[in-house]
């Protein structure tokens, strides 16, 4: 019974996740580079650092772990509009299951922020990227049915299945657009639709025919509205689709504002967000000069809970913004409110 357990847990993490499963991020607002080019170089600032780490479903055999890196700036300030060339440089680690199925994604992606308009309330980044994806598995750490005489285990034996190559690796390319709108001083609204794997690049393991990695469309709706001088909401929606698989997510966060304390403590946030048949996200971040910290914790509900005990996974980020100087006018669009 477990050789076919751990039979049927390969074809799951291995054959299905080839099929098109991506990777996500509970902190979409943080990791938001690395789904959607046009996010590179869309906040206030010149420079920013941003490091994310996902840990998944601990109390089931191996989690899941993924680490996300964006360095992204501005290159070129076109004019007093705020118009700007930008690019970031964003790279993901994935490693799931026992079979430690690891993926590695590096990207380039530059972007150009567009003005539209004389009252500087309209921004429109449009970004696209160049990436390299890879894939690779450790076959040995694997068990499979054809290992099993009936009464034992033994590792010598063919596999039976027609494995070809434990790497695999492809170009990726992929495109996005951001709008962000000032509808009045305290209230602001995001959009932003991204698109993954354009080109379904073809990676795989097997000898026998070929696997297109699925495109991953990616969106949200984001906005900002001040309650107070202070204090304001922070609502969004997301939606992701790559193949038969569909991700729907909404919340809030609310935030607390300290810009003009002394103690060098920019504000305050705490959250709660529902991603549909999937999990409870509870959000927390602060902002500590030009460093944001982001906490996140998924409650899993979906019918995985039975193994998960409803733990789900654990979020930390950190991002770092640079300033070559010090801005008095009104700053730049960011869509991490």
């Amino acid at each position: 019974m477990k050789l076919q357990i751990a039979f049927l847990l390969f074809c799951f993490t291995v054959f299905s996740r080839l099929n098109g499963q991506d990777i996500h991020f509970s902190q979409f607002q943080t990791a938001n580079t690395l789904f959607n080019p046009a996010s590179n170089g869309f906040f206030n600032g010149d420079y920013r650092a941003m490091i994310i780490h996902r840990s998944q479903w601990k109390s089931v055999t191996v989690p899941l772990v993924t680490t996300g890196i964006t360095l992204d700036g501005k290159l070129l300030k076109m004019n007093e509009k705020k118009n700007s060339l930008n690019a970031g440089l964003n790279l993901y680690q994935d490693k799931a299951g026992d079979g430690a199925l690891q993926t590695i994604f590096l990207q380039f992606a530059p972007s150009y922020l567009l003005s539209v308009g004389g009252d500087s309330s309209t921004f429109v980044s449009i970004g696209a990227g160049i990436g390299y994806l890879s894939k690779q598995v450790n076959f040995s750490k694997l068990t499979f049915d054809n290992q099993f005489d009936g009464e034992l285990f033994d590792a010598s034996f063919a596999n039976g299945e027609p494995i070809g190559n434990d790497k695999a690796s492809a170009i990726d390319i992929s495109a996005g657009i951001n709008i962000l709108k000032r509808l009045k001083e305290n209230f602001n609204i995001g959009f932003g639709i991204g698109a993954m794997h354009i080109n379904q690049p073809l990676l795989s393991f097997v000898k026998v025919g070929s696997v297109k990695y699925g495109q991953l469309l990616s969106a949200f709706l984001i906005a900002d509205y001040g309650l107070t001088k202070q204090l304001s909401l922070q609502p969004s929606i997301t939606y992701a689709k790559q193949k038969s698989l569909t991700e729907i997510g909404a919340g809030s966060m609310l935030a607390y504002s300290l810009k003009y304390n002394k103690s060098g403590v920019q504000n305050l946030k705490c959250g709660v967000f529902y991603r549909i048949d999937d999990a409870i996200i509870i959000q927390a971040g602060a902002g500590y000069r030009n460093l944001n910290i982001g906490l996140s914790y998924d409650i899993n509900i979906s019918e995985f809970e039975r193994a998960t005990n409803k733990r789900g996974a654990t979020e930390i980020s950190l991002s770092y913004i640079f300033s070559k100087v010090k801005k008095i006018k009104p700053s730049a669009p960011c869509l991490i409110f």
